[in-house]
């Protein structure tokens, strides 16, 4: 029973441990401008320090984030992490996401 126990939650553990990647910026056309400026964040808990709850999806969710309403991609891209430490708990995790919207 132990060691049954031992192999699920190894095999949580690792699942939780895997995203994609996202693209964050485009190559700006040639006849860019520049655009409205727009940002957008996301969080997620990082729960013991190793079980992630949404963590490793919050870049594409901070990109979509700053995206909401709008049609293109962002170019000029700044990203940002910043991370709190909740004490008996875990850590929580968070992404900003800055840009220029290109259509």
């Amino acid at each position: 029973m132990k060691r049954a126990l031992a192999i699920l939650i190894i095999t949580l553990a690792s699942a939780g441990c895997a995203s994609r990647s996202v693209r964050v910026a485009m190559r700006p056309p040639a006849d860019y401008r520049g655009g409205e400026s727009v940002s957008g964040s996301a969080c997620g808990l990082l729960l013991w320090g190793i079980i992630p709850a949404g963590c490793n999806s919050r870049t594409e969710r901070a990109y979509q984030s700053a995206l909401a309403g709008r049609s293109g991609g962002l170019t000029d891209t700044e990203i940002q992490y910043s991370w709190y430490a909740i004490p008996f708990l875990g850590y929580w995790l968070c992404t900003g996401i800055q840009g220029r919207v290109v259509p």
